[in-house]
């Protein structure tokens, strides 16, 4: 069995493999100065699939499968916490239908690449970097890290559109949202009910612009997206704190590294 810091640092240099392979594939498939919009929409999306097929590898062959969370919601009730992203999701998905809808064919892309790259976000963070984190670092600091650093890798998506200051934007609201999906994925013991949330959550704010073309070179005002998305994401954020404001919660942190030990 690997020590702590042996893992957290293999749990690094994954991290850093699985971010540039993201980026790189998918600035190779797009170019340079293309709208996410434009991205996930108009074709099926190589870099996030390749990237969690290297980790899915790692985890296989360093034998993580038991203690990353690829299990079932425990208890299984406590999959209700996930109340309120759903009522926003739920909400989201009637806007982007009503307002601008879009082709099946669309609705069926944009439904794939979102559900890839929820599932290879969250098996990046909240399944490889937190197993890893949490063996050596305390909790808050640990928590603090995991959502810092998917918050970060954002800002590389202005390798992909140009525009940088909408990548910060981004990178400040994956941070927040980060902390709210790492704090559910706590209190459910799994990290499953967090790829369907996530995937259903992107799917559902990229279904709101969907039906309109992107606009290519366009820039995203970072103040007002943070503003914007505060409203959808600080809610959610608080809820997901509080499910962890008590030390008896946060000590099942451990429980899927336990399981099947």
């Amino acid at each position: 069995m690997l020590s702590g810091t042996r893992r957290l640092v293999i749990a690094f240099f994954a991290l850093a493999i699985w971010t540039a392979l993201t980026v790189s594939v998918s600035l190779w498939q797009a170019g340079p100065n293309t709208p996410l919009g434009t991205l996930v929409q108009a074709r099926f999306v190589l870099g996030p699939p390749v990237a969690a097929t290297f980790l899915l590898l790692l985890i296989h062959f360093n034998g993580w499968w038991h203690d990353i969370g690829l299990n079932a919601a425990r208890p299984a009730r406590s999959i209700w916490v996930l109340w309120l992203p759903a009522l926003y999701i739920v909400a989201l998905t009637i806007i982007g239908l009503l307002i601008t809808p879009p082709t099946p064919m669309v609705i069926a892309i944009v439904a794939i690449n979102t559900a890839i790259v929820g599932f290879s976000e969250e098996l990046a963070f909240r399944g490889v970097f937190w197993g890893a984190v949490r063996r050596l670092i305390p909790f808050w600091p640990g928590f603090l890290l995991v959502s810092a650093m998917f918050g970060s890798v954002h800002m590389l998506n202005g390798f992909l559109t140009g525009d940088w200051a909408g990548a910060l934007a981004q990178s400040i609201n994956a941070a927040a949202s980060g902390a709210a999906y790492l704090a559910f994925r706590i209190r459910n013991r799994s990290i499953v009910p967090m790829m369907v949330i996530h995937w259903l959550w992107d799917f559902a704010v990229f279904l709101v612009g969907a039906g309109s073309d992107p606009v290519p070179g366009a820039t995203v005002d970072p103040l007002k997206s943070v503003m914007y998305s505060s409203v959808l994401v600080g809610p959610i954020l608080l809820w997901g704190l509080f499910l962890i404001r008590n030390e008896r919660v946060r000590a099942g942190w451990r429980d899927d590294v336990l399981a099947g030990a």
